[in-house]
């Protein structure tokens, strides 16, 4: 009998285990880009040839200082670095 209970105990705790790396995992997978009413504080753009994420954030917020709009680009759009090509989108805060 006692078998049969830490048996249970124990099929209990990995199935709650399972379930909370799978939330957490569909979490992660979710957060890649901008949800909800998020997108009424962001804007869609295509970067064009020559175009930097310096000239890319002037052009989004340009009373803002350009390093901090930058580094919200970066996050928002999971940059690994401030590198950009023709024909990326990305998203802009609006200014």
């Amino acid at each position: 009998m006692v078998v049969v209970i830490l048996a249970a105990a124990g099929l209990l705790m990995v199935t709650g285990l399972a379930w909370i790396l799978g939330a957490a995992r569909a979490d992660a997978a979710g957060s890649g880009g901008p949800a909800g009413s998020v997108y009424r504080h962001l804007a869609s753009v295509v970067v064009r040839p020559g175009q930097s994420l310096w000239g890319i954030a002037m052009q989004a917020e340009p009373s803002a200082d350009p390093r901090g709009v930058i580094q919200q680009i970066i996050d928002l759009n999971a940059l690994g670095g401030s590198s950009v090509q023709p024909g990326q989108r990305l998203w802009v805060p609006r200014g």
